[in-house]
C-alpha cells in the first residue's frame, strides 16, 4: 500500500473493504476499483472512509446500486500524483454589474 499525504490528489488502483447487510448478516466484500482519480480529505481518518465525507468515491463502488456505509481502503497502488486540494473553501464578495447593452448592436453602453 503506498502512502498518501493529506489533501493529495492520485490517479490510482484501490482497494476497499466493507459490510453489507445480506439476510440477517452482514457479509464482507472486497472491491477493487482500477485507474480512478482519488482525493484524501485534509482531516479525516484515513483509511477509514466516513460516508459523510467520502461520498462521491464511495458512490463509485457500486454505481447501480450505490452503497451507503463506511468503506475501509485496504490497498492503493498509485500511478501518478497529481496534486493538492485547496485548503481554502470561503466565499469572495460578488458584485451586481451596472453595465446595460445596447439592444441593436449588442455592446455595453
Amino acid at each position: 500500500m503506498d502512502k498518501l499525504d493529506p489533501g493529495e490528489i492520485v490517479y490510482c488502483d484501490i482497494t476497499y473493504q466493507y459490510e453489507r447487510p445480506f439476510r440477517n448478516i452482514k457479509k464482507t466484500e472486497i472491491v477493487t476499483l482500477i485507474n480512478v482519480v482519488f482525493g484524501r480529505e485534509y482531516d479525516s481518518s484515513y483509511p477509514y472512509l466516513d460516508y459523510n465525507i467520502y461520498k462521491r468515491d464511495i458512490r463509485k463502488i457500486n454505481p447501480k446500486k450505490p452503497l451507503e456505509c463506511n468503506v475501509e481502503v485496504i490497498d492503493l497502488q498509485i500511478h501518478s500524483r497529481t496534486g493538492y486540494k485547496n485548503k481554502n473553501k470561503s466565499y469572495t464578495l460578488v458584485k451586481k454589474n451596472n453595465e446595460t447593452r445596447n439592444n441593436i448592436t449588442g455592446t455595453y453602453e
